[in-house]
């Protein structure tokens, strides 16, 4: 049995970098006033301890609207993201 929590990014709230950045602050670190808005913030929040879940707790992260982000930030920004979360094995990435 999986018993993974989950956790949705909804690409419909991002048409920019600072508004990525603002949802993976709402959906993973909610309440954490020091996340750097970088890929290098966003590698350590994936590592978890972050509030949300524990240093490589297994997860799950839907993206859900990939098409939007990727006419908003393009091809390229998701695959970088997607690259990065797949450094960590404890987290399961589906795209909606």
């Amino acid at each position: 049995m999986d018993d993974r929590k989950i956790f949705t990014i909804h690409g419909n709230n991002i048409n920019t970098l600072p508004e990525f950045h603002d949802e993976i602050q709402r959906v993973l670190c909610p309440g954490f006033k020091h996340y750097g808005r970088s890929w290098d913030a966003l590698n350590d929040i994936l590592r978890g301890g972050f509030r949300t879940f524990e240093l490589d707790e297994k997860i799950t992260i839907i993206f859900k609207n990939k098409k939007h982000v990727r006419k908003s930030l393009g091809e390229g920004f998701l695959n970088r993201f997607t690259k990065l979360v797949e450094q960590h094995n404890h987290i399961k990435l589906l795209f909606e």
